[in-house]
């Protein structure tokens, strides 16, 4: 008699087209074949058989309790004699047991003998049944058996089930077979293999064809070092599987399932756990950065497009910078632009700085308010103004004079952080070469604080100043311009902050001191008005620029009580010197008034204590009227500023005030100023220090308005 064929299951997953044709022929031929070697465990089959025998040992009346009659069989418990082949008047011998799929709703649900321990287990051993049957109908389906269909895909979701059996001894007088012979209605029938004789195949030539399988056959690899190793194997019939690369390993089963395991995916001869770069050579580094040439953004750029501008580093016009922000279109990027409003390539002095940029100290004759966007290693006077054709600089606190190519004074040293008055005897340049300072701190302490703008470029005073700075600063003085902050805005004829330039930072006199640095200057940054910009002061109103000055703001000027309007000039007076003069542009438009700083150019100027007074040139007619301070005014400080409001009405005084005396103490020329509500008698007396009368100057009737009077006296006691 012929024996059922037999395949090995690692053979089904190969594509061998002899192994094809065999496998044809047996399920053509006989319909059955014996699988060797296949996943499922000696094991998970042992304990399978002790399972089924333990059920079948229990009472029947136990059984019997887990039979359901009217399901024909497909769950749970059958007791002998139900059961018959087709074509059989006699039932086969036998009981059994049917433990299924639970994903198909029209089948009765699976039982649980509450008499066997871990019963529940049955089920996991369906499971690996299920998937070895699965994976057996799904390698048919690859060898391209004519089947007309995805065998897989008919078998999933489908009722597959778990068939315990049991046959107890033949009763010849009842039936000489334990089992008719029969059909398996099933797409697929998975029989363990044993040890004792019995199944047999009908083939289609009508012959029997035995089942002789050998349990304790096992073929596989026999080689411990192969990672297909099984160690169970009794026959060497399967090729070895060994490590082929530094990175290979075995996945660590000793069944037979063992495989080799590739731990380096991209080829690259770093080992997966090890790799930098998956999929690419890790070997190739170009910039040497650590991320190799295939995952790197910038392969020849070790800092990767640090500035994220899109350029890597090799290739980059500004590296740290957007290579795209070029305002000044001159090909250099903003970030890297020493002048970002002008070309770079406009070097008249060769100086490195470009002309419209240049660091360069631009001095006219007089006074002028500069600070040092670069310092030399030698910040000595003698040093930084070598050359120079200086009267004198001036400090905060400090001052020194130029006398006969020496200097001497309290100042000796110029800092990145302070403004300084220069006092130029002629127009001049003073080159300044050395390290631009760009990242200073600055500590403000109360009151006035001349310091520095470290930058090259402007930049307005919101943008220049950090928010919690702008809230503690009043206002700030430039030369000859100012601005003051109402509320946040910044109103006045100082518009940005430049480099070179020094200023008054103005605070409360009980302010605590405030350490901050500047916004460093971007591009798009712009000033509301710069000093370059003001209207040049008519010659007959000419004044010079001291190191000293305050500013008026004029909140508004009525003219007959409608609002004056702009390109009127308005000059500032002290007794009947021009100490000052601006175009009217507007809502708190400044108005400086110089101070005597003791300079043969400023006699006359204001001092400690005076109280200026306005004129209105009309810009058309030229004539000129008296303004008058609606309110009060502050006298004259140095830096001071204050908010007035002029018109060309005087206010007429509703209460009796006497508004000091200037200058005080009494010079011999000094302006006594009062106003009275209604007309009275008025008596104005002079009396010295021991209370002598030493003047009278009004005495008589004198009608509503602000008086003015000046005493003056031949001799000053």
């Amino acid at each position: 008699m012929e024996q059922i064929p037999t395949i090995n299951y690692h053979d089904l997953e190969s594509n061998n087209q002899e192994l094809s044709k065999f496998l044809e022929d047996s399920l053509n031929d006989v319909g059955f074949f014996v699988i060797k070697d296949h996943p499922i465990s000696s094991e998970s089959i042992d304990k399978l058989f002790n399972f089924t025998q333990e059920l079948f040992d229990l009472p029947l009346d136990v059984k019997m309790k887990y039979h359901l009659k009217g399901t024909n069989g497909a769950r749970g418990y059958t007791p002998y004699g139900i059961e018959t082949a087709l074509n059989k008047n006699v039932p086969d011998q036998k009981e059994f047991w049917h433990q299924g799929s639970c994903s198909n709703p029209d089948l009765a649900d699976n039982l649980t003998i509450n008499e066997l321990e871990n019963f529940d287990d049955i089920n996991s051993l369906y499971k690996e049944f299920e998937k070895l049957g699965i994976k057996i109908l799904e390698s048919i389906s690859n060898f391209n058996i004519d089947f007309n269909a995805d065998l897989k895909e008919i078998a999933v979701d489908g009722n597959s089930v778990l068939r315990l059996l049991h046959y107890p001894p033949v009763d010849a007088q009842k039936n000489d077979d334990r089992a008719h012979a029969h059909n398996d209605v099933n797409l697929i029938t998975l029989l363990v293999g044993g040890n004792e004789g019995g199944l047999e195949a009908l083939d289609k030539k009508g012959n029997w064809v035995e089942c002789n399988c050998d349990e304790n056959e096992i073929i596989g690899c026999q080689d411990a070092t192969a990672c297909n190793y099984n160690e169970n194997a009794t026959d060497g019939g399967v090729d070895c599987e060994y490590l082929v690369a530094d990175c290979d390993t075995c996945s660590g089963a000793v069944d037979g399932t063992g495989y080799v395991v590739d731990n380096d995916a991209d080829d690259d001869n770093v080992c997966d756990s090890n790799d930098v770069c998956s999929g690419g050579d890790d070997n190739q580094d170009a910039d040497s950065d650590g991320t190799p040439d295939f995952c790197d953004s910038c392969p020849n750029d070790a800092l990767n497009d640090a500035d994220a501008d899109g350029g890597c580093g090799d290739v980059d016009l500004c590296e740290g910078y957007d290579d795209a922000l070029d305002a000044d279109a001159d090909g250099t990027p903003d970030g890297c632009d020493v002048c970002a409003d002008a070309d770079d390539s406009l070097d008249a002095d060769s100086d490195g700085t470009p002309d419209a940029c240049d660091a360069d100290l631009l001095l006219h004759e007089g006074n002028n308010l500069v600070s040092f966007v670069a310092l030399p290693n030698d910040l000595s006077l003698s040093s930084v103004f070598a050359g120079s054709d200086l009267a004198g600089v001036i400090g905060e606190g400090s001052a020194a004079a130029e006398i006969g190519g020496s200097w001497y004074g309290s100042l000796s040293t110029i800092d990145a952080l302070s403004g300084y008055w220069v006092q130029a005897n002629t127009d001049q340049e003073i080159d300044v070469v050395g390290t631009v300072s760009d990242d200073l701190v600055y500590t403000l302490h109360d009151a006035n604080n001349l310091i520095s703008y470290p930058y090259a470029q402007s930049r307005s005073i919101p943008d220049a100043l950090p928010d919690y700075v702008e809230d503690e600063v009043f206002a700030i003085v430039g030369e000859g311009v100012a601005s003051i902050n109402l509320n946040g805005s910044w109103l006045g004829s100082l518009g940005s902050l430049s480099g070179s330039k020094g200023y008054w930072f103005a605070r409360s006199a009980d302010a605590s001191d405030l350490t901050f640095q500047y916004n460093p200057p971007s591009a798009g940054s712009s000033a509301r008005l710069l000093s370059g910009d003001l209207p040049k002061v008519p010659e007959a109103y000419a004044y010079t620029q001291s190191t000293e000055q305050g500013f008026y703001f004029i909140e508004s000027v009525l003219i007959d009580g409608e609002p004056m309007a702009e390109n009127n000039w308005i000059v500032a007076y002290n007794n009947d010197v021009v100490v000052g003069a601006r175009m009217w542009t507007g809502e708190y438009t400044d108005i400086p008034a110089m101070g005597n700083d003791s300079s043969t150019e400023t006699a006359g100027y204001m001092e400690m204590g005076n109280v200026p007074t306005f004129k209105l040139m009309d810009s058309v007619t030229g004539e000129m009227l008296d303004l008058y301070v609606d309110g009060t005014i502050d006298p004259w400080t140095n830096n001071g500023v204050s908010v007035i409001t002029l018109s060309t009405t005087p206010e007429l005084p509703t209460a009796v005030t006497l508004n000091g005396s200037y200058p005080n103490p009494f010079n011999p020329a000094t302006t006594i100023s009062f106003s009275i509500p209604s007309e009275m008698n008025v008596d104005v007396k002079v009396y010295d220090i021991s209370g002598r009368m030493v003047g009278e100057l009004m005495n008589g009737i004198q009608s509503q308005a602000l008086y003015e009077i000046t005493w003056l006296s031949l001799i000053h006691i």
